[in-house]
């Protein structure tokens, strides 16, 4: 059966006495225990199934190695191999999956929130925990044993993404390194170049995204400056414009005064979970080769 004891924490921690009798034992052994994660992009395409149950969460799921796992998409299935006391981040719309190994390369009590305030400091009453602010504009959420805690639980409203939090406290044990994800996302709180006045510099992470694109109703102006305009097609009014930054798979859009938003990148799409993908817009053809072409073979004539 998936482990579905989020909810049996959450009730503990109001109701200690009631459950005291029998708790000297973790309800299971560590490996026998996996953890699966989705970022937005994979939601978008995703869902875990295991053992009757399905879905998309947000926060890491429980899951027992015993069972069978697959990833269930449009184009069909593909089994996940569970690893006991292990984490399985999958990312973007191809399903990439990133083992982390719990205490080892992830920690168990920490999440990294792309939430608003009160929706992170309502997710941590939830678990028993508490947030802090990073530079970035998301928040950590530390608490005891929080992967088990938080299994299976739907978070609030405003609650966007949670990714694994691999970063290292001084004094903490050096087998917390930097996770691929965290280190691109401590790289998106840097100020792009352009920021810092210019042009973003050849070949870097920003200056690849230069262009516009298009997602339903609205379009993404990234220039070559650092910053972004965010438009309706139909209307031409601006819903938001200020400064962008890329890391590995993940862009970051900050404006003065709003929480920024994080796209997830999937080639040459930027995705988050409730938009439609933004697509590169392709420029529309002038017709003007096709008329010079003619008048060449005409010898120039009218």
């Amino acid at each position: 059966m998936p482990r579905r004891r989020g909810l049996f924490l959450a009730f503990s921690l109001l109701c200690p006495a009631l459950l005291s009798a029998g708790c000297a034992q973790p309800i299971d052994a560590p490996d026998a225990t996996a953890y699966v994660l989705l970022d937005p992009a994979a939601r978008a395409r995703w869902t875990v199934a295991s053992d009757g149950w399905q879905g998309a969460p947000i926060l890491p799921v429980a899951l027992d190695v015993e069972e069978t796992a697959v990833l269930r998409g449009p184009e069909g299935a593909q089994r996940i191999a569970l690893r006991g006391g292990m984490l399985a981040h999958v990312r973007g719309a191809e399903g990439e999956i990133r083992w982390l190994a719990l205490g080892e390369e992830a920690r168990d009590d920490r999440l990294t929130l792309h939430a608003s305030k009160a929706a992170a400091a309502a997710l941590a009453a939830l678990v028993g925990g508490e947030i802090s602010p990073r530079r970035d504009g998301m928040w950590t959420l530390t608490a005891p044993d929080l992967l088990e805690r938080g299994s299976f639980l739907d978070p609030p409203e405003g609650v966007i993404e949670a990714l694994p939090d691999a970063r290292r406290d001084p004094g903490d044990a050096a087998a917390f390194a930097p996770s691929a994800a965290q280190d691109a996302l401590d790289a998106l709180a840097a100020v792009p170049a352009a920021a810092r006045g210019g042009a973003l510099e050849p070949g870097s992470a920003e200056a690849e995204l230069v262009g516009l694109y298009a997602a339903g109703l609205r379009t993404l102006l990234l220039d070559a400056s650092g910053g972004f305009t965010l438009e309706d097609r139909c209307t031409g009014e601006v819903v938001a414009t200020g400064e962008y930054s890329a890391a590995g798979d993940r862009v970051m859009l900050r404006s003065a005064g709003a929480a920024p938003i994080v796209l997830g990148r999937d080639r040459d799409r930027l995705m988050q979970l409730g938009w439609e993908a933004f697509a590169p817009l392709e420029p529309e053809p002038s017709g003007r080769g096709e008329a010079e072409s003619e008048l060449l073979g005409n010898g120039g004539e009218q």
